[in-house]
């Protein structure tokens, strides 16, 4: 039988590069300075990851697995085949709001004997980012009231409600930009904003993209439009994979924050226009005692 443990899961804000990182290509590009570099981005679209100040976000299931359960839902297969759910969507959301460091903690089983690889989230459909990147040169994003474009050295999420969804447009106005970027810094309480992940793509509806995760409806399938997506899922592959063995009582995880904001841009006429920041990677480690 499955022994019972206090499964404890331990947050920590890592302001050190790559903690956990699975990729540090993804990383911002930094000058001698530490400011981002925007020569790096003035001759083509560009995906970076940067630190995070925060974020909110409900977990509605959680699992650890044998292998990518990405592969396994796109598959048709049944996740219990291959995942330890932790936490399910039957049980309690659980809501988190990191900063610097926070903790919390619920019942769980010690998954079986084996090597576990990946990481499964399932969370709701929207959550709340906040972070600033400082570029060493004049961003153009939106601006503060998100009716015009506004621009600066510094970039971050746009404040209040806003959809991915929103991009089904030609044109890429101030008004639609869901990054804003200002002049001065906003220090320790930089803006922050709630996506709404109504979509994966920021062209048409795309409910799966593989890299990215897939959005699912009320019945836990993957959605088939906008309007009936309810929650994303999110696989993520350890860097170092744990085993759990006989012998193991519990298991830690630390999350690192290191590339939690994610930021797009693209060059036009010599311009850098930031027209997406949201959450990147908040990279996992697990430790089994």
């Amino acid at each position: 039988m499955l022994n019972r443990f206090f499964y404890i899961l331990v947050f920590f804000m890592f302001l050190t590069p790559n903690v956990f990182a699975i990729d540090v290509s993804y990383n911002c590009p930094l000058d001698g300075s530490g400011k981002v570099d925007r020569a790096e981005f003035t001759s083509a679209v560009k995906t970076c990851f940067a630190p995070a100040t925060n974020y909110a976000i409900t977990y509605e299931a959680m699992a650890l697995c044998t292998t990518n359960p990405e592969t396994e839902m796109r598959a048709g297969r049944d996740l219990d085949n291959v995942c330890h759910f932790v936490h399910k969507t039957t049980d309690t959301p659980i809501d988190f709001t990191l900063t610097n460091s926070a903790s919390t903690s619920f019942a769980a089983t010690i998954p079986q004997v084996g090597t576990y690889t990946h990481a499964l989230a399932i969370t709701k459909n929207e959550y709340t980012i906040a972070g600033e990147i400082e570029f060493n040169g004049t961003i153009y994003g939106t601006n503060e009231a998100r009716n015009a474009f506004g621009g600066g050295n510094f970039c971050g999420p746009p404040t209040g409600s806003y959809k991915i969804s929103s991009f089904y447009t030609d044109t890429l106005t101030g008004a639609t930009l869901l990054a804003a970027c200002y002049a001065t810094s906003k220090g320790a309480s930089p803006q922050s904003g709630t996506l709404i992940a109504d979509s994966l793509s920021t062209q048409e509806f795309d409910a799966d993209i593989v890299g990215v995760g897939v959005l699912l409806n009320s019945a836990g399938n993957i959605a088939t439009s906008a309007a009936s997506v309810t929650s994303f899922a999110n696989s993520y592959e350890f860097a170092s994979p744990f085993t759990v063995t006989a012998s193991t009582t519990s298991l830690t995880f630390s999350v690192s924050l290191d590339q939690a904001l994610r930021i797009i841009t693209q060059p036009a006429s010599g311009l850098v226009i930031a027209y997406l920041a949201y959450l990147g990677d908040f990279n996992l480690k697990v430790e089994a005692n």
